[in-house]
């Protein structure tokens, strides 16, 4: 049987996810499949690893590190300040948009 994209997709980086620290069911999620489809390919996906499915069924959930926490913070401030940043620059944009448009009807009126 052909395996839908989604599921190729899943199978190819199923061990990506699983290494982060994500659920069987969370990985499910992420590709929009059933629980059910991805521990049915559980079995491949162990064998192209060099594991068992046993190992990917009982692995513990990684918790996020202090510093990977502050690494997130940092980027979601930074992400933030970049966006405000183009978003006055945009508005300044407007600004002398809307002033250049004024003086060309003033132009015209006269």
């Amino acid at each position: 049987m052909a395996q839908s994209e989604r599921v190729r997709r899943m199978t190819l980086e199923f061990m990506t996810w699983h290494n982060k620290g994500y659920s069987v069911k969370e990985i499910a999620e992420i590709y929009g499949l059933s629980e059910v489809t991805v521990y049915n390919y559980l079995e491949d996906i162990a064998k192209a690893n060099k594991c068992t499915r046993e190992e990917l069924l009982i692995k513990v959930r990684k918790k996020p590190t202090l510093i990977s926490q502050r690494i997130q913070e940092r980027e979601a401030r930074t992400g933030f300040a970049e966006v405000t940043e183009k978003l006055h620059e945009a508005e300044n944009l407007i600004k002398e948009t809307i002033e250049c448009i004024d003086r060309v009807i003033e132009q015209e009126e006269k």
